[in-house]
C-alpha cells in the first residue's frame, strides 16, 4: 500500500510539474504575496525559488521512479510466480487480485 501511495504521489508530482506554472505565478507565491504583504521584488524572488525547487524535485522523482522500477524488477527476478503474486497482495492487500476469505 505504501509503495502505491507513494507512486502515486510522485506521478501526481510530475503531472502537475508539467501542467502548471511555466512562467507564472506559483500558487503558493500567490498565497504569501497575500499574506505576508509582500513586495513584487519579494514575490519574484520567491517565485523563482519555488520555480527551481520544483524542477530540482521532479528531477529527484523521476529518480525515485526509475530506482523503484529497478527494485521492482530485482524482486520479480528471484520470486516465482505464486510468490510474486503473494508478494503483490502483502504490498498491496487493498489491491489484491486474489479472493479474501
Amino acid at each position: 500500500m505504501k509503495t502505491l501511495l507513494s507512486g502515486l504521489w510522485i506521478f501526481m508530482g510530475l503531472f502537475i510539474d508539467k501542467v502548471s506554472l511555466a512562467g507564472a505565478t506559483d500558487p503558493n507565491v500567490a498565497v504569501l504575496k497575500a499574506q505576508l504583504n509582500l513586495s513584487e521584488r519579494q514575490a519574484q524572488e520567491l517565485n523563482e525559488v519555488f520555480i527551481q525547487t520544483r524542477d530540482k524535485a521532479q528531477v529527484l522523482r523521476k529518480k525515485i521512479i526509475d530506482i523503484d522500477k529497478k527494485k521492482r524488477a530485482r524482486i520479480d527476478a528471484v520470486l516465482t510466480a505464486e510468490q510474486k503474486k503473494k508478494y503483490q497482495n502483502i504490498m498491496n492487500p487493498r489491491f489484491s487480485l486474489e479472493a479474501k476469505s
